[in-house]
């Protein structure tokens, strides 16, 4: 599996450079660039731990009998990442692996 956030990263880039020639006539330019801009801060958040390592955001919770809850780490890419990328699906460069499975 290839790196779906360098993937993700590469697309908000270019559909930020396509945003920045556009003139914003209705406002749909300022909310394109926000949400371009909430796609990145999500990245981030979900960003890989260390090399190979988990999703630095995500964990399951579970209790087990005489213990208080344990966290369980999610593999990464995590399905928040993966849904991230699933957007851009019909684009070069991305990896059918990367399905959430929706």
């Amino acid at each position: 599996m290839s790196d779906p956030a360098a993937f993700l990263a590469s697309q908000l880039d270019a559909e930020e450079k396509w945003w920045a020639t556009e003139h914003d006539r209705t406002g749909v330019k300022a909310r394109a660039i926000r949400e371009i801009m909430a796609k990145r801060v999500i990245l981030i958040e979900h960003r890989q731990f260390g090399s190979g390592g988990p999703c630095s955001r995500c964990a399951d919770w579970d209790s087990h009998p005489g213990f208080e809850m344990v966290a369980i780490l999610v593999p990464w890419p995590c399905r928040t990442v993966l849904a991230l990328a699933a957007v851009y699906s019909g684009q070069p460069g991305y990896d059918p692996e990367w399905n959430p499975d929706f």
